[in-house]
């Protein structure tokens, strides 16, 4: 029943007008969950902590992810050089040299990647390590271990973890998880 008052032109003008709200609302609809990548899985992803991580504090942080695409196929061929340093406790006494030696840490660090580096290289992977011992008495940890990677003096990728005890086999176990987050970050 038409409308008094209103011409035919403009009924079939309203009507086209809805067919397009329509189409473009279905358009919008089908594109949206189908079509356009899904946000949310690579954000959950990127959070998710591996199993290593679990009941121990830890943070990573990623500076440059092209490098690091780079850098994990870099440590992949061998192309990585370990250097590494203690921070020892001021408050009390250090016993930390005791435990293990910056050689055994690197040998660790060697281990860990599964890949002896070579020798004599002019562009490498730089894994840079501190074995920072606690100052106070906290009963959570008795030390933590930081890694940057870098390529170029840049930074690339630093990952931060807590050791709850000094046994060689704790800071084993802390390097072979840090090398493990390293190579994961590469799916993103």
């Amino acid at each position: 029943m038409k409308r008094q008052g209103a011409r035919d032109s403009q009924i079939v003008n309203n009507l086209f007008s809805l067919a397009t709200i329509v189409i473009v609302t279905s358009v919008l609809i089908v594109y949206v969950k189908y079509i356009a990548p899904d946000t949310t899985i690579k954000k959950n992803q990127e959070f998710q902590k591996l199993p290593c991580q679990d009941n121990i504090y830890s943070y990573e942080k990623v500076f440059k992810q092209k490098l690091l695409n780079k850098a994990i196929t870099a440590l992949q061929k061998a192309y990585y050089k370990v250097e590494g340093s203690y921070i020892k406790s001021l408050n009390k006494k250090s016993n930390i040299e005791s435990i293990v030696s910056i050689d055994e840490l690197s040998t660790m660090y060697e281990n860990a990647i599964g890949i002896k580096a070579k020798k004599n290289i002019s562009k490498f992977l730089k894994i840079d390590y501190h074995i920072i011992e606690n100052d106070k008495n906290n009963t959570m940890k008795a030390a933590s271990l930081m890694t940057s990677f870098k390529a170029n003096d840049i930074e690339i990728f630093k990952f931060y973890i807590d050791i709850k005890f000094l046994y060689k086999e704790e800071i084993k176990n802390k390097i072979k998880c840090t090398i493990e987050v390293f190579k994961h970050k590469l799916s993103f």
